[in-house]
């Protein structure tokens, strides 16, 4: 399978993620994805930490445009940029080991910049918490229209964020009718960086919590619930869904089948990790082990 990155699988989806908000929108080159834009892409070899700073330079960019924008009274134009800054601030974040002091600062400015985006009308969505036992942190995308609609709760995976899924999901949902809550559940995401809340074997918890809020809402088909995982994480996706009975359905969006085999193979390095330091991530996800 081609590659822009060969033997650095962890830097492909910083790529293709990267490209997802510029769909629809008028771009100048100094906009463009590091994929397209050889100034901003650094040589091989290449590091983490290396590409983690190309990527700010590229989001500080797009936020310095974003506010000069916005001063004019250009909001939407504003927003769009607002939005691509967040996406290279987590992208980057989630480029060096979660170890590195500079993650925790670049995880905060993302939010600071979808936070902004929101301000200018460009997302479209509301943010809800729980504070349940288990904390869950959710960005729910209404569809359009008015009266009761379905929706999906659509939890992480293995190494991404509600925010990242926000800008590669929510507007495909809306096109078709559908509202979209993306839930940062613990050991993922906000729960986990900011809550400090690993993984647990009772995902069915802030699944139950989801549907709590969603049961609250005028706009939300309370008999339509639909449940969605992806990544690394989709095994544990039955669990939620056998114990939250109130889901009608239940897709798991990925394929990895066997999660014992994989984790078994990135420990031998027989095959390539999704993040760097794939074992020291997983006690990070799992057991929150600094």
């Amino acid at each position: 399978m081609f590659g822009i990155f060969p033997g650095k699988l962890h830097l492909e989806p910083c790529v293709h993620v990267g490209d997802e908000p510029r769909r629809g929108t008028g771009r100048s080159r100094r906009g463009l994805p590091l994929a397209e834009n050889p100034r901003g892409a650094p040589r091989t070899p290449w590091r983490s930490r290396r590409g983690s700073r190309s990527f700010v330079k590229v989001a500080e960019r797009s936020e310095a445009l974003a506010r000069r924008d916005e001063e004019a009274g250009n909001l939407f134009s504003a927003g769009r940029k607002y939005v691509r800054a967040g996406v290279y601030y987590l992208l980057a974040e989630r480029m060096p080991s979660h170890k590195n002091p500079e993650r925790p600062s670049l995880y905060r400015k993302a939010l600071a910049a979808y936070e902004r985006a929101t301000g200018c009308a460009v997302i479209r969505s509301s943010v809800w918490t729980s504070r349940s036992r288990d904390f869950a942190a959710g960005i729910i995308s209404k569809a359009p229209g008015s009266g009761r609609v379905p929706c999906v709760v659509h939890f992480d995976g293995f190494d991404i964020t509600k925010e990242l899924i926000y800008g590669a999901a929510a507007e495909e949902y809306r096109r078709r009718g559908i509202s979209l809550l993306i839930v940062d559940h613990p050991g993922v995401g906000e729960a986990l960086r900011l809550r400090r809340l690993a993984g647990s074997h009772d995902t069915e918890v802030p699944a139950g919590a989801c549907v709590d809020y969603l049961q609250t809402r005028a706009d939300v088909r309370s008999a339509t619930h639909r449940r969605l995982q992806e990544s690394a994480l989709v095994g544990i996706t039955p669990a939620r869904a056998a114990f939250e009975k109130r889901f009608k359905c239940c897709v798991c969006w990925g394929a990895l089948y066997d999660f014992d085999e994989i984790m078994e193979n990135r420990a031998a390095n027989r095959s390539e990790p999704s993040v760097p330091g794939h074992d020291d991530h997983a006690q990070w996800v799992f057991v929150n082990r600094a």
